[in-house]
């Protein structure tokens, strides 16, 4: 039998070729389980868009208060629904979603309050030019103030009947990107043992008989006395959105606490926040109103306070006419003026004090045609967030009747009453728009730190 013999050099390879494969397997093998168990850990998540997310099978309701499926068409029905939505510094409930996966969203709660109109009807009325913009200057008031319209809203008809039996039919539809809610909406989801019922009033998009409109009562109960003997109501407004079918959602599971979260988060300086978001400044919070190109305007999340009481005055005992140099404006713009900290924050600017009343046909965009100057000033009709508060001044007042002015009293309502009476004072401030922001993430228990 013939033996061979292997040289030192075949040995040598061999040995090598042996250990590459040992550690290759080695490598292997820990590589697959690296990556089992970080998959494990951190599982892939899926883009999902909002309407996805909502009308998953696992959210539908058979009893009870829910989510309902009718065809291809879905709608929250009760009270106990998780359908928060957080977009553009608001809280929002979703009401339905459609066939193209359009998500219908109404705001949680009213974003001003307005005579809706001087008739029924909707498409020439106060509500609609204060909420879309059309070609005058002075509209779209809410519109201005959504975080990147163009990327989230559709556009969409809007039922604008006038209901006086049958409110399920719909033979007269207008295009908008912003509407209220009709009646069939309000009465699909249970109406007043709904989530819609926030107990005040607001209105509906439709208009009624003898030229009125359709509102909502504190009740949760619909009427539509919106005039009496000459005099128009002045109710809330909660406007109503269509989102596109592509919004992705970031987070949130639909509960209040936890909101479905449609935006990402943006850089620390205040211009790049959204409207509706909270700040701390001079020791009181206050609410993003507005931001333009030139200021953030901010109203205070409550009221001034002396001595740790709030602050109950006359308007004044002259003039219902606002002023720096008179009365509640002359306070505001020196004595609270001055104990303001980080006063470089602050602009000096206008302030639009127009009369609002039936001689203007309580055309809010009349408020608009005269301005005074001032470094602080309040909140007049037409702004956001009116209802935060009760019983204190707006600067805006009447002509037809002497020596008023109006402030908002219970349930949001807007009463127009003598200047030297008293009520509380809820300052507004226009702040520079490059201010950085500290800390805080711009929720009410959370606001954004300036200083």
């Amino acid at each position: 039998m013939k033996r061979y013999k292997l040289s030192k050099r075949k040995i040598s390879i061999m040995f090598v070729v042996i250990n590459i494969a040992i550690l290759l397997l080695i490598t292997s093998y820990y590589g697959y389980r690296l990556i089992y168990y970080y998959r494990l850990e951190n599982p892939k998540i899926e883009v999902q868009t909002l309407s996805q997310m909502v009308t998953l099978e696992k959210n539908l309701a058979l009893v009870g208060d829910g989510l309902y499926q009718e065809d291809d068409k879905y709608y929250f029905k009760g009270k106990n629904v998780h359908n928060y939505v957080l977009y553009s510094g608001r809280l929002w409930r979703i009401v339905s979603v459609n066939e193209n996966g359009i998500v219908k969203l109404i705001t949680d709660d009213n974003q001003t309050s307005l005579v809706w109109g001087i008739d029924n009807n909707y498409q020439e009325s106060y509500a609609r030019e204060w909420l879309n913009r059309t070609e005058h200057k002075d509209s779209g008031i809410f519109y201005k103030t959504l975080s990147n319209p163009d990327l989230y809203l559709e556009k969409s008809n809007w039922c604008i009947d006038v209901v006086i039996d049958n409110p399920n039919i719909c033979n007269n539809k207008i295009e908008d990107e912003i509407g209220l809610l009709s009646i069939a909406e309000y009465n699909r989801a249970l109406g007043s043992n709904s989530y819609l019922n926030i107990d005040t009033y607001w209105w509906m998009i439709n208009g009624g008989e003898d030229n009125k409109v359709w509102y909502v009562y504190p009740e949760g109960k619909l009427n539509n006395e919106s005039y009496l003997n000459g005099s128009y109501f002045s109710y809330g407004i909660r406007p109503v959105i269509n989102l596109k079918k592509d919004v992705i959602i970031h987070g949130g599971n639909g509960t209040k606490d936890s909101p479905y979260l449609i935006e990402k988060e943006t850089n620390n300086i205040l211009s790049s926040k959204k409207v509706g978001e909270y700040l701390k400044y001079s020791n009181y919070n206050w609410r993003i109103g507005s931001i333009t190109g030139d200021y953030i305007e901010v109203y205070m999340d409550g009221f001034i306070k002396e001595d740790d009481e709030n602050l109950y005055s006359r308007f004044s005992t002259s003039s219902n006419v606002f002023s720096s140099h008179q009365s509640i404006g002359k306070y505001l713009n020196t004595t609270f003026y001055e104990s303001l900290t980080n006063q470089e924050y602050l602009i000096n600017s206008k302030w639009y004090i127009g009369n609002y009343d039936e001689l203007s046909n309580y055309d809010y965009k009349n408020i608009y045609r005269q301005s005074v100057d001032a470094k602080v000033g309040l909140l007049t009709i037409g702004n956001l967030f009116i209802e935060e508060c009760n019983d204190y001044f707006l600067m805006t007042r009447t002509n037809n009747v002497e020596n008023t002015i109006y402030k908002v009293i219970e349930n949001g309502q807007i009463y127009a009453d003598l200047m030297d009476n008293y009520a509380y004072i809820r300052p507004a401030l226009k702040l520079k728009t490059d201010i950085i922001i500290l800390s805080g993430n711009g929720k009410k228990d959370n606001p954004y730190i300036i200083e």
